[in-house]
């Protein structure tokens, strides 16, 4: 059977024999590409003395090469156009680029230099320590940043994903070149490695590459650390702020369940867009916020369904008493005709998602990191389709009904 001509191959993948996994989208017709780098361990899995080292060590990597100093690393990035960058979170350290498809092994080679020839001294770790520290106290004078990582510390009080992922002043304060070193070996061994690319790119040419650079790695091992129970004590964090910080959360499944989609569209029917309910009925019709979200927080094996706000401390009451009007609405029913708006903004955004090649690669990463499997667009349209506003239902009546976490932050009041 043909394809029709916009219709992408199903994905690639080869695993190395040091367990390194590559994975490939040929994408034809455009004319980028893009590649993703993923180190499989982040703040989750650092020893709690060192939280924050793995984010300090994305900042390294930057550094220096055998072969490339500092300005040239820069001026590389500059020089390759597009897009290159990194980011660290509870799971993994990830470097990434988009650039013309010509240059899709070039940028390729460089993010694998990177990472295998990564060259950093004392004077380097300083220096960046200092940079780590200004972005810390950057964050500390965020009432709303306080509020949200006083909530994480609560949600998760027996695991790493309760603490941030750049870490404190002190923890940061602390770390030595030999332990970026030593958490480097740690991260760069081929169980850890996820390489994503696509492009209108030949295969066996990206093989070819990805053997060369990460083929020699050590094999290494990973072991995450459980969620642990989580918190249900409600907590306030002064600090002065013009408004109240609200986040509001209850435990949900993992990312791996099948109940996870039933709470992603859950969380964008009550709280993503401007027409959801809460947004309509805080914003719209009692004029109380600015602007008031619903989010799924996911990981493979706990997530949070978070509502998020800020209020003048004289709505706030108000502001909680909506909050949960709308919360027992869902748990009594889901109107069948906002659902269907639902799964057809959901649906859209999985067509646009199939004209961008970022986008591509991003699904491969992210299917691999969580089910060690591509799911398809179509998997997800047949997922999507199968929904009812019962099992929406179902799913506030169970989990939004339970044990939950209020946390205030800012303008609390006396």
């Amino acid at each position: 059977m043909k394809r029709a001509p916009n219709q992408l191959e199903h994905p690639k993948k080869l695993l190395l024999e040091n367990g390194a996994t590559l994975l490939f989208q040929r994408t034809p017709h455009f004319r980028t590409a893009a590649v993703a780098v993923a180190l499989l361990g982040g703040s989750r899995d650092e020893a709690p003395s060192f939280n924050g080292i793995t984010h300090l060590l994305e900042h390294l990597l930057f550094k220096r090469t055998s072969d490339l100093g500092l300005l040239d690393i820069a001026q590389k990035v500059d020089e390759l156009g597009g897009e290159v960058n990194a980011y660290t979170d509870p799971d993994s350290l990830v470097l990434y680029g988009a650039v013309p498809q010509s240059a899709a092994g070039e940028l390729l080679s460089f993010l694998a230099a990177l990472i295998i020839d990564a060259q950093f001294t004392d004077t380097d770790v300083e220096l960046e320590k200092e940079i780590v520290r200004q972005e810390l106290l950057d964050l500390e004078d965020s009432s709303e940043e306080a509020t949200y990582q006083s909530f994480r510390r609560a949600f998760w009080p027996e695991s790493q994903l309760g603490l941030p992922v750049a870490g404190t002043s002190d923890s940061v304060g602390r770390i030595t070149a030999n332990d970026l070193r030593d958490r480097l070996v740690e991260l760069r061994s081929g169980s850890r490695l996820v390489i994503a690319v696509a492009g209108d790119l030949g295969f066996r040419d990206i093989q070819s590459r990805v053997k060369k650079y990460f083929g020699e790695l050590p094999t290494g091992s990973r072991t995450t650390p459980p969620a642990g129970k989580n918190g249900t004590t409600a907590i306030q964090v002064a600090r002065p702020a013009n408004q109240t910080y609200l986040y509001w959360g209850y435990p949900c499944p993992g990312s791996v369940t099948q109940e996870y989609l039933h709470g992603a569209v859950l969380a964008s029917l009550l709280g993503q867009g401007s027409s959801s309910y809460l947004f309509q009925s805080l914003r719209e019709q009692a004029g109380v916020c600015y602007d008031i979200s619903a989010s799924l927080e996911s990981y493979k094996d706990t997530s949070a369904f978070v509502i998020a706000g800020s209020f003048e401390r004289k709505n706030l009451d108000r502001a909680k008493e909506l909050i949960q009007i709308e919360i027992d609405k869902v748990v009594r029913s889901v109107s069948g005709a906002d659902l269907e708006r639902q799964k057809r903004m959901f649906l859209s955004q999985l067509e646009l998602d199939e004209d961008s090649v970022r986008a591509q690669m991003w699904r491969m990463l992210e299917c691999e990191l969580i089910h060690q499997r591509h799911i398809s667009p179509e998997e997800v349209k047949s997922e999507i389709g199968k929904l009812t506003p019962a099992l929406l239902q179902n799913f506030a009546e169970h989990y939004l009904t339970g044990p939950n976490l209020l946390v205030l932050g800012g303008d609390i009041g006396p």
